[in-house]
C-alpha cells in the first residue's frame, strides 16, 4: 500500500489521511482481508476507491470501503 500511495494521483490526499489508510491496511491485512493491490475508481462516492475483501476465497466478501475525495477519505464498514 505504501507504495501504491507515493503515485502522483494520490497526492490529493493529505499525510494524516495516508498514515490513516496505512495503519488501516496494516490492521485489517493481519484479519485476511486485502485490497489486492488495486486501487479503483470511486465512481460517484470519490474520486478513488479502495475494497478490501477476504483473501483466499472464491466469493467476494466485502469488509471495507475506502473513498478517496479531492479532499478527504470517507471509510465504510460492512
Amino acid at each position: 500500500m505504501k507504495s501504491v500511495l507515493t503515485e502522483e494521483r494520490f497526492n490529493i490526499i493529505s499525510d494524516d489521511n495516508k498514515a490513516f489508510i496505512l495503519a488501516f491496511d496494516e490492521k485489517i491485512s493481519k484479519l485476511s482481508y486485502s485490497f489486492g493491490g488495486n486501487i479503483g475508481s470511486g465512481a460517484c462516492w470519490g474520486k478513488y476507491m479502495i475494497i478490501y475483501s477476504k483473501t483466499g476465497i472464491k466469493s467476494k466478501q466485502v469488509a471495507a470501503r475506502i473513498y478517496i475525495k479531492e479532499n478527504s477519505i470517507v471509510l465504510r464498514l460492512f
